[in-house]
């Protein structure tokens, strides 16, 4: 990461609300004032795929340059790009809005954020309130039927926290690419192992998050350790099946057109791929409570056990793999 510096001294990332009610200078305001830096954006032939994207005559983009920029005020950057390409790059450390795009003005109603750290605070955020309120339930849970509900409710809550992530991070992924995709599938690694590559990290990235939050709130809940390894067991398999479904579904509708995330995910794919994530949840909860006793001591029927576990098993596999299945298959015939 390039480190953040103000008056030559590196300093921490700035912590400030996302400025939607700032003024931008209009595109005729903006076309009198001298860029404060231009970028030549270039490639050439090398590298281990066989090409490099340059930065300027600074060399291949691994090297980031660097932008000493007035704090407090709006500068203006120019990026003219040398190939005949889509050129990647991105910007870091600042929001931003696009004024004009090959001198045709452009008034878009956002801004950027190519980190999108304002939504994922707002997530985080409300999961850490979430968390802290925990304890108070454990200290006023006494009847076994409470315990258990809301034990179920707890993973009902991981779960929901899970299907945001997928849908809303993990969806839009594949239509990002943009008209960039032709790159990539013609490097060695091919579109179908790039999907893959992005299932896996996805997922894990995924279950790192979920499953530290039911085993912290299992805690906080006061559970018995079997109950919280049911749980946990419980949550990894979710956590792989809304990933398929949400790389599987961003492969069968992707959206090439737009390169704003949000507006990926609110189409028709993003919408579909929530309301399946939901429906899933809700079944999955249902059949993992309807296979543990609520009130009975001696334990429940095991045929109903067995079949309760066995279709939360196999609406999950189902659920996570036909997607995947059908958007690796989309893929041998995709047209670049």
């Amino acid at each position: 990461m390039t480190p953040i510096r103000s008056a030559g001294a590196p300093v921490a990332p700035p912590d400030f609300p996302p400025p939607t009610g700032a003024r931008v200078p209009s595109w005729r305001e903006a076309d009198a004032l001298a860029p404060a830096k231009e970028y030549a954006l270039d490639a050439r032939r090398g590298g281990e795929f066989g090409l490099e994207w340059l930065l300027g005559d600074d060399g291949p983009h691994a090297h980031h340059a660097r932008t000493l920029l007035p704090r407090g005020r709006f500068a203006k950057l120019r990026f003219a790009n040398r190939t005949y390409r889509l050129h990647p790059m991105h910007l870091h450390g600042a929001f931003f809005k696009v004024l004009a795009r090959n001198g045709v003005p452009v008034d878009e109603p956002f801004w950027r954020d190519t980190a999108q750290w304002a939504q994922s605070l707002v997530l985080f955020g409300l999961l850490g309130v979430y968390i802290l309120n925990l304890r108070h339930f454990a200290q006023q849970l006494g009847n076994p039927f409470w315990t258990h509900l809301v034990s179920y409710l707890n993973l009902g809550a991981c779960s929901l926290n899970l299907a945001t992530l997928t849908t809303r991070f993990v969806y839009p992924q594949f239509s990002l690419e943009g008209r960039r995709l032709w790159i990539v599938g013609l490097a060695p690694l091919g579109l179908a192992r790039v999907v893959k590559t992005k299932y896996w990290l996805a997922a894990s990235l995924s279950l790192g998050v979920t499953l530290g939050l039911i085993l912290l709130s299992c805690q906080m809940l006061e559970m018995e350790w079997h109950r919280t390894v049911r749980f946990a067991f419980s949550v990894t398999l979710m956590t792989f099946t809304l990933t398929g479904l949400a790389v599987g579904l961003g492969v069968l509708y992707p959206n090439f057109k737009e390169d704003n995330p949000s507006k990926i995910v609110s189409g028709f794919g993003g919408t579909f791929c929530l309301v399946l994530s939901f429906l899933y949840i809700l079944a999955s909860v249902i059949l993992l409570a309807f296979a543990t006793p609520w009130h009975q001591t001696d334990g429940l029927p095991a045929g109903q056990v067995a079949a309760c576990l066995g279709g939360f098993f196999l609406l999950s596999v189902a659920l996570g793999g036909l997607p995947m299945r059908l958007a690796l298959r989309r893929l041998r015939t995709f047209e670049l």
